[in-house]
């Protein structure tokens, strides 16, 4: 042995380490589990949504989530229940206590529902279907009212008595305009209806936390119950 390595034993031991599989590869294994700890530490104190945790607003745990998925920015959490129009956890079903304001009025809720290309469209084809059925409809009545004389003398011709053949008339325009009001209502309906359901779940959501947490506080490793 040279005696640059018996003046330095520490030299030696690594060597003996070093060149020895066993040893090696349980260094490496604790190494090993000692990065997945340290990585698993971090990514339980990130924010579920944004997936940092920055020092200018703390985390919270507002719901029942457990482990990765408890934590999360108050502004993250109320953007998200702002853009998916929902009061409560989509993991847990945890029920936020919030305050819901609708975010348009009536008439500015209608031109922004309608300015989507699927509702616009959905109002089209109702309108296309309403002004067909409305032209046949009249075209129909008129037919009937101008040929009124023409049915009653051909029913009169045909030994029909003038009564049943206007009862008849008249029962036929009465279910004739019925078929057309209902048709309109249901068509008018589907509109009114998709839009006001859009309109009445488009409201802004805004946390009631309790008086221990304020929306001021910061801190990077702060995680706070609410």
């Amino acid at each position: 042995m040279s005696p640059e390595f018996t003046k330095n034993p520490l030299k030696i031991e690594n060597l003996q380490v070093e060149n020895n599989p066993t040893v090696h590869n349980e260094t490496q294994l604790i190494e090993n589990v000692i990065n997945q700890k340290s990585t698993n530490n971090a990514a339980s104190s990130l924010c579920r949504i944004c997936h940092t945790n920055t020092a200018n607003e703390c985390l919270i745990s507002p719901c029942n989530c457990k482990g990765t998925q408890a934590h999360i920015h108050l502004s993250c959490l109320e953007r998200w229940l702002n853009q998916s129009s929902r009061n409560y956890c989509e993991l847990c079903m945890f029920r936020y206590s919030a305050i819901e304001t609708k975010r348009y009025k009536l008439w500015q809720s209608f031109k922004m529902w309608i300015r989507h290309p699927l509702n616009r469209a959905h109002v089209c084809s109702d309108l296309l279907i309403g002004v067909l059925l409305t032209m046949a409809t009249s075209g129909l009545i008129m037919c009937i009212v101008k040929g009124y004389e023409y049915f009653v003398m051909e029913g009169t011709r045909l030994g029909v008595q003038k009564k049943w053949i206007i009862s008849a008339i008249v029962a036929f325009l009465i279910t004739v305009i019925t078929v057309f009001v209902i048709t309109m209502f249901v068509l008018l309906r589907d509109i009114i209806l998709t839009w006001y359901k859009w309109w009445t779940s488009t409201v802004n959501i805004q946390l009631i936390l309790p008086p221990s947490l304020d929306r001021t506080l910061t801190g990077k490793t702060d995680i706070l119950n609410i």
